[in-house]
């Protein structure tokens, strides 16, 4: 990422890349480890965080990938803005209630407090562009 780019954005950036990797690593290395002994119910909530994290986390990425695309010029403004794709604010991703319970891992109640935190910044930042573009 270049120079073009607000500090707020390449910071964003970089802690979704980094939450990405957190999350890959966890899911794919210690969370059958935590789960290996809670009961079926327990591990199939534990597999839907998984992919409540991991639709966060893709979902941001895919808007800051666009945003980066429009900040380097590979991307025009008016295309992306006649594509009208705001991020999305799904219901299950925006519910944030499943890191308060106390079954599933800390690990992964971490990564949902993250992801969560991540997923609502850049719907923040989603709104912030998309009232700066229209006022143009």
């Amino acid at each position: 990422m270049d120079g073009k780019a607000p500090v707020y954005f390449k910071a964003t950036f970089q802690e979704t890349l980094n939450l990405i990797r957190e999350a890959r690593d966890y899911i794919q290395y210690q969370s059958a480890i935590d789960t290996h002994k809670l009961p079926t119910r327990e591990r199939l909530t534990v597999i839907a965080e998984h992919e409540r994290i991991t639709s966060r986390l893709i979902t941001s990425m895919s808007w800051l990938i666009t945003e980066r695309a429009v900040k380097e010029g590979e991307l025009a403004v008016a295309d992306l803005l006649s594509l009208d794709i705001p991020m999305s604010r799904d219901c299950v991703l925006a519910d944030c209630t499943s890191s308060e319970n106390h079954a599933l891992p800390i690990r992964l109640r971490e990564l949902l407090v993250k992801s969560y935190s991540i997923y609502t910044r850049v719907m923040r930042l989603d709104d912030m562009v998309r009232r700066t573009n229209m006022q143009r």
